[in-house]
């Protein structure tokens, strides 16, 4: 069978490139979170972009707390200058008063006013579309960087799951093996009892009907096959290729949640299998079950 793929919720993504006019750096990480947050933190020239660095990060991304930093520098400014006629106005008519009040013989030159900021006014050229055929080549190259490096993590988290689920199989061999055991001891304990409170020789067909009842009750048999059929699914998302896709198509969530959703089932298993132990065994064996299942859900919460 091929095996599938799982992307961690942990990643990590970084760029930087440089033309003759922009010198751009992108850094995505991301942590674990419950749902899709996407946190941008950008270049005050880059906010009108953000709704499509947004729109990008979530067509990657199912869950997870996802922080994008976006920072650009001009290092050509694209510069026009722009006369402000009502501050020359006031310049000058300025400087002709200083001029007469201060009896100085001299009079208004250029060089008085091209220092003015009032006068000469920058105004800076930024189209947003050309910024955004700039910024964008380099934040899908960082997009997918850190998409490889969510599956790697994931590929480490699928592995360790793997090996806890054999160490779960290993002890439900255990149990099973043991069931028949435990049938024949609580069989002999049973009709034990029930010959003390049905002393009287004709009692005895009552006393097989009773045990036989009772053993049904108390036999692990229908928690094993239960229990052997949640591992079968387990196993189904963690080797089947588009398993996420399939877990997000069935119960719109993602793959994280859906195996949770499985290990909250085998631990129900094992609480009653537990409940109705009778051999030590078979408890130490529950203890394993119990052990490798809330390591397979420590390593689901970071699972997306």
């Amino acid at each position: 069978m091929s095996r599938g793929r799982i992307n961690s919720m942990t990643g990590f993504g970084y760029g930087e490139t440089q033309n003759e006019r922009l010198h751009v750096l992108i850094e995505i990480k991301s942590y674990n979170n419950r749902y899709l947050d996407i946190i941008v933190s950008s270049s005050p020239v880059i906010s009108p972009l953000e709704p499509r660095i947004r729109e990008l990060i979530a067509s990657k991304t199912a869950r997870g707390r996802v922080e994008a930093v976006v920072k650009v520098r001009e290092l050509e400014e694209n510069i026009d200058l722009k006369i402000d006629k009502t501050a020359l106005a006031s310049y000058m008519a300025a400087y002709s008063d200083l001029i007469r009040e201060s009896g100085i013989d001299d009079s208004v030159k250029l060089s008085h006013l091209i220092g003015s900021e009032e006068i000469l006014k920058k105004i800076k050229h930024r189209q947003v579309e050309s910024l955004w055929q700039a910024i964008e080549p380099l934040f899908r190259e960082v997009l997918e960087s850190f998409g490889e490096s969510r599956q790697r993590e994931g590929d480490a988290l699928r592995a360790d799951m793997v090996n806890q689920i054999g160490r779960f199989e290993a002890a439900l061999e255990i149990i099973e093996g043991l069931a028949s055991r435990m049938a024949t001891s609580i069989r002999e304990m049973l009709e034990q009892k029930l010959k003390t409170l049905f002393a009287n020789p004709g009692d005895e067909a009552r006393i097989l009907t009773e045990t036989a009842l009772l053993l049904v009750k108390y036999s692990v048999n229908e928690e094993i096959v239960r229990t052997r059929g949640h591992l079968k699914e387990l196993r189904t998302y963690l080797d089947s290729p588009g398993a996420a896709e399939a877990a997000a198509e069935s119960g719109g969530h993602g793959l994280g949640k859906k195996l949770d959703f499985i290990c909250q089932e085998l631990n129900r298993e094992i609480n009653t299998m537990a409940s109705k132990s009778t051999i030590l065994e078979i408890n130490q064996a529950v203890i394993e079950m119990k052990d490798t299942l809330e390591n397979i859900r420590e390593q689901l919460r970071n699972v997306e």
